[in-house]
């Protein structure tokens, strides 16, 4: 018997197919995830979900299944994609067009051409650029620390949380998930200090002045992306727009 529903269960399996429609309907539908049919595939996936328990399967109807998927689903096995036009297809093509994203610290030895995107230029940011340049050094201090702490080779692999692979320290003095979760609270500490920063002395008239800074400081000094651990002047660190 318990076979036999197994069986079932993964001939009718259709969570993921049922997860895939919504995604796809609702980056179709101008009411998002609150269009009907999105609304109906939300009530299915959910029925799924219990069928282990239950036995009721969600029910995918023919006009509901996937034909054409957007970009930003990268599904490269099928010819019949679309260029989505939402906030996720936005940021997937923003983001692929980013190629110094994810850089190995100890093999990325170039110089890196970084334009500042000038609509996040706040006027009058120049007035919170030291408080931002003297707070992204601390994080830049504490974040190596906690790479080396973990032998984690980029702040990339340790935000995203896709690390492929930790100090043999720590893989053989405890399990992995443990590892993790304490790489997560670390983490976690790191990211709260330092908003506590941002957050030191600020009035509501200088919030985006000084998130503006950030932004500039962080983005030019992606120019400095090197094997040298010395930080250098960038000669237009006060012409962003060049």
């Amino acid at each position: 018997m318990i076979i036999n529903f197994f069986a079932e269960y993964m001939k009718g399996n259709n969570l993921g197919k049922i997860a895939n429609a919504h995604l796809v309907q609702a980056d179709r539908s101008l009411k998002l995830a609150l269009d009907e049919r999105c609304l109906y595939l939300a009530e299915q996936h959910s029925i799924e979900v219990d069928f282990p328990k239950t036995g009721i399967s969600g029910t995918l109807r023919e006009e509901d299944r996937t034909r054409e998927y957007p970009d930003f689903m990268e599904k490269e096995d099928t010819l019949s994609t679309y260029e989505s036009q939402s906030i996720l297809g936005k940021l997937y093509r923003k983001t692929k067009d980013i190629q110094f994203s994810v850089f190995n610290s100890e093999e990325f030895n170039e110089v890196v051409a970084v334009n500042v995107d000038k609509e996040l230029i706040e006027p009058g940011f120049e007035s919170q650029y030291m408080i931002a340049d003297a707070n992204y050094k601390a994080y830049a201090r504490d974040m190596r620390v906690l790479l080396k702490q973990f032998g984690i080779q980029s702040e990339a692999e340790l935000v995203s949380g896709s690390i492929n692979e930790l100090s043999k320290f720590h893989t053989v003095k405890k399990d992995k998930d443990d590892i993790l979760e304490r790489i997560q609270k670390s983490l976690t500490l790191l990211v709260q200090k330092h908003r506590k920063l941002f957050e030191r002395n600020l009035t509501e008239d200088i919030r985006t002045k000084r998130a503006s800074a950030y932004y500039i400081v962080a983005y030019l000094s992606l120019i400095h992306i090197c094997r040298c651990r010395r930080l250098l002047t960038c000669r237009s660190r006060w012409s962003p727009y060049h």
